[in-house]
């Protein structure tokens, strides 16, 4: 990851100054099974999406047993080149969700050859959702020409919102 949203050492190779606002400053998405993803996404873009696609993305991350998703969104970019080392200043959004598919519950919606539920026993199907918005500033100089980089990002983490779910 030879970037600076990942690696604040990589802050010396941005221009003198750096802009960016939503929807243009990126966005990520990521999922535990990026590869039926990306077929997805190529087939999308090339023109051939079918309605089995999405079946197929589903029943691959339902056989997994825990869907995670976490997307990330920048809301602001800025960052400054000076003699005395590289500055950043970053907002961002995240988003993230789990879903853990095993148990007796799953079981039955997703699996037609499943016997039905025992009557009066909990069944579990628990999700979770979390968002919250990073508010980060990063720091870094060369200390070394084009050998040693240091850099150093602090983050503070603000209006977290959490979901957590259980069917019984």
């Amino acid at each position: 990851f030879n970037s600076s949203d990942f690696n604040p050492a990589f802050l010396p190779a941005q221009h003198q100054f750096t802009f960016s606002i939503f929807p243009l400053a990126g966005m990520s998405v990521g999922y535990n099974d990026q590869s039926v993803i990306n077929k997805m996404l190529k087939s999308f873009l090339l023109g051939n999406k079918t309605p089995l696609d999405t079946n197929v993305l589903f029943n691959s991350l339902a056989k997994r047993d825990l869907i995670y998703q976490r997307f990330e969104s920048s809301l602001l970019n800025f960052g400054y080149n000076s003699m005395y080392g590289s500055f950043s200043f970053r907002i961002k959004d995240v988003e993230l969700l789990m879903l853990n598919l095993k148990g007796n519950f799953s079981n039955f919606l997703l699996n037609p050859a499943y016997n039905t539920l025992i009557i009066n026993q909990p069944q579990l199907f628990p999700a979770d959702v979390f968002h919250y918005r990073e508010y980060s500033i990063g720091f870094a100089k060369e200390i070394i020409k084009n050998k040693l980089y240091i850099g150093v990002r602090t983050k503070l983490y603000f209006g977290k919102a959490s979901l957590v779910s259980e069917i019984q």
